[in-house]
């Protein structure tokens, strides 16, 4: 029997702690080390940390640096930030230890504006050290650039590309309310853009990319609109309400153009509890494939409620196409499509 693949956990928020328990549940996979980027629950067993009703025999630590020395595995989840410069500070640590990594940092995706030479780097360092470092998630990962651009291998020929992803941010607390300007008037909005404070969604940028470079489009330019979406109705949440009169949400668009055509629109609608009659949208995932045969595609169902379960999951499923792949930096259109893990309950 093949020995189980060796997972470092690297932060233990929403997502780690949902790959940890995604991975506990899988076939020839095991926990061997625990890193809390914030220091909390340093020193309790995973298992009493994440609230199982038994210890996993692992150890959370704050010291990244003596676990990815001393603890031998093949792969590290990395789940703790955003943005490309974090992520870069806490990633070449483990490759330069020979682990590969997978992290869900949106900036990692793939390389946008002036950056190059950062993912340079680390392709570099990763293939010095024989190992793969990817970028993924549901968002960029997933559903606005893997899903598109899979869906373009049954057409002819193709010429724009359109998203829009509705997404449900009631399911989030209030640090997240914060970060997208929930419950705020329009002009604590545009000041909280101003001081960085509101960043709304990280990621389009790098989809927008990494699906031009796919289909081999030169863009000129990428341009990104924000914009507040006031709640005309009060929306309730086990984290709090937002009132009418006050922000309920977001529209963001990021469009590719090449000579004043847009050939690729990823817009996301984040909204507190979506309302199609109130918001005139509908929870879910649109793509608009124009070409010969034009596409459009619909994804619904719990997965579009459910977006973080697809960020872990996705990460989650891809380790071993990271494992097997070539040294270096990968991206998600380099890698073969990351498929369901088996379960340890499967026959």
């Amino acid at each position: 029997m093949a020995e189980k693949i060796k997972v470092i956990q690297y932060g233990l928020g929403a997502m780690g702690v949902g790959m940890v328990k995604m991975l506990l549940e899988k076939k020839d996979i095991e926990l061997v080390g625990a890193i809390s980027a914030s220091g909390r629950n340093k020193g309790l067993d995973v298992g009493t940390a994440i609230g199982l009703d038994r210890k996993l025999g692992v150890l959370i630590s704050n010291d990244a640096e003596k676990v990815l020395n001393t603890v031998k595995a093949d792969i590290v989840l990395h789940a703790t930030c955003t943005t490309l410069e974090d992520a870069v500070r806490e990633t070449v640590p483990i490759l330069k230890s020979g682990k590969n990594v997978i992290t869900i940092a949106e900036e990692v995706l793939y390389p946008t504006g002036g950056n190059k030479k950062v993912f340079d780097d680390l392709d570099r360092i990763a293939r010095e050290n024989n190992v793969t470092i990817l970028g993924t998630g549901i968002n960029p990962g997933f559903v606005m650039d893997f899903l598109p651009l899979s869906m373009t291998g049954i057409m002819i020929n193709i010429k724009r590309i359109k998203m829009q992803r509705v997404v449900n941010y009631g399911r989030y607390g209030k640090s997240v309310w914060e970060h997208i300007g929930v419950g705020k008037d329009i002009e604590a909005f545009n000041q909280g853009c101003k001081r960085g404070e509101i960043v709304l969604h990280v990621g389009l940028e790098q989809t927008v990319n990494i699906c031009a470079a796919a289909l081999g489009w030169k863009l000129d330019k990428i341009t990104v609109d924000k914009e507040p979406i006031i709640s005309r109705i009060q929306r309730d949440t086990e984290f709090g309400s937002v009132l009418p009169g006050s922000i309920g949400g977001f529209k963001q668009i990021a469009i590719g153009w090449y000579k004043e055509e847009a050939l690729i629109t990823q817009e996301l609608i984040g909204l507190i509890n979506p309302d199609e009659k109130e918001d005139g949208v509908a929870l879910g995932n649109n793509i608009w494939l124009e070409g010969d045969p034009s596409i459009h595609l619909f994804v619904g169902g719990e997965f579009a409620d459910q977006g973080g379960k697809g960020t872990y999951a996705h990460a989650v499923n891809s380790i071993p196409q990271v494992i097997q792949a070539k040294p270096g930096f990968s991206t998600v259109i380099s890698l073969p499509p990351a498929i369901c893990l088996k379960s340890k309950k499967a026959t």
